[in-house]
């Protein structure tokens, strides 16, 4: 049996837009669980492709040595380093956490009263709704941002995956 419309709100809890509001916050904190642990295994695969890369470098310069592929080799290696450091600028901006809070004192987010330097909220029921909706809104803004960083570092990761690739393959040939 549902209830029409018109007589939802005499028989809504009070306390439902709240439980609504903390559900939503618990999904972007999961959100922002999800975009942290995609970083850090960027981090490691970008960990892993460069101690591969140091691992083959002695190779890949005995080759390179004395020949006119040097160029090309240095400028291989330049290309690594630039979209390695690009890819890496950009995970370290997603993964660094925002924690200033909502820019209203809130009971359910950090506590920002010593930044605003305002007495700290009255414990009323009614103001609890708009709180919980507040942090919800400033924790999907950060799991947008965090998600943000991770798209945007994949081209610049799948570009120096690619490079390291070149580069062991050199390092293979020169075996």
């Amino acid at each position: 049996m549902t209830i029409p419309t018109r007589h939802r709100l005499r028989y809504a809890r009070p306390d439902t837009d709240v439980e609504r509001a903390l559900a939503a916050i618990h999904l972007h904190q999961d959100s922002i669980r999800h975009a942290d642990t995609k970083i850090a295994r960027m981090f490691a695969f970008h960990g892993s492709v460069v101690t591969l890369i140091i691992s083959q470098a002695p190779v890949v310069l005995h080759v390179a040595a004395g020949r006119h592929v040097a160029m090309v080799v240095y400028c291989i290696g330049l290309f690594f380093l630039t979209t390695l450091l690009i890819a890496t600028r950009h995970l370290a901006i997603g993964f660094r956490p925002q924690t200033s809070g909502p820019p209203s004192p809130n009971r359910f987010g950090f506590p920002a009263l010593r930044a605003v330097r305002v007495p700290p909220p009255q414990l009323d029921a009614g103001g609890e709704p708009a709180e919980a909706w507040l942090l919800a809104t400033v924790l999907a803004d950060i799991a947008i941002t965090k998600h943000q960083r991770v798209r945007s570092a994949m081209p610049w990761s799948v570009a120096a995956s690619c490079t390291g690739l070149v580069w062991l393959t050199i390092a293979v040939m020169g075996n």
